[in-house]
């Protein structure tokens, strides 16, 4: 019997899998000839106190607007 925090990290991997493979067949479908997928497993983000599918949504939605944000900052420089 799988304990809460295996479980937890089976289903973590299980659903950036999923992701992964629906994001493959949306590139193929759409003829992309290159295209990266999520690397990270659920160990990798044990790091950054990631343990859940929830907690990850989360973590990846702040990294995503911690990236928009500095995107925005390089294109205010005006260059």
């Amino acid at each position: 019997m799988m304990n809460n925090t295996t479980t937890a990290a089976a289903e973590l991997n299980a659903f950036i899998a999923a992701e992964n493979a629906a994001f493959e067949a949306r590139c193929i479908a759409a003829g992309a000839t290159f295209w990266t997928t999520f690397a990270l497993t659920a160990e990798d983000l044990a790091e950054y106190g990631v343990h859940t599918v929830e907690q990850f949504k989360e973590w990846r939605a702040e990294q995503s607007r911690l990236e928009d944000a500095k995107e925005d900052r390089k294109n205010s420089y005006g260059w």
